[in-house]
């Protein structure tokens, strides 16, 4: 994952952005993904103050992914 989000990869990252551009289909599941990812974290993070299960659901493969995809979107995590 480190080596998906830094300098040597934006290749990578280039590559899941331009697909999600071109392809519809693609489009529709990430933007889904995302969205239903971000409404998990922010109902994490009102039951959970100390950040313990958002940190938790970050760390997870879910998680990764959805920084990866994120990241190559140009959005803030």
């Amino acid at each position: 994952m480190r080596k998906m989000l830094g300098f040597r990869e934006k290749s990578r990252l280039s590559a899941i952005k331009q697909k999600y551009q071109e392809n519809g289909d693609f489009r529709e599941y990430v933007g889904r993904y995302i969205s239903q990812f971000e409404g998990l974290l922010g109902e994490a993070k009102k039951r959970d103050h100390d950040n313990v299960l958002a940190t938790t659901f970050l760390s997870s493969d879910m998680g990764k992914l959805y920084m990866l995809l994120a990241r190559a979107l140009g959005r803030k995590i």
